[in-house]
């Protein structure tokens, strides 16, 4: 799997491990699908935290 370079540091390093850890679970199909889907949602609210951490620091220089 390549690496979302559209995502911040912190958030893709957190998609590649959760997207590894499903990947070689051998779970079934629906429960990986969940997965997939709680992935997602999880990093996209650390994306959206890391992104507000990133402008707020740049405004305060």
């Amino acid at each position: 799997m390549a690496a979302r370079m559209d995502l911040p540091p912190i958030a893709r390093r957190l998609n590649n491990r959760l997207a590894e850890g499903v990947h070689a679970s051998g779970l079934d199909d629906e429960t990986v699908a969940v997965l997939h889907e709680m992935r997602s949602l999880v990093v996209n609210a650390v994306t959206e935290l890391e992104n507000d951490q990133i402008i707020g620091s740049a405004l305060t220089r």
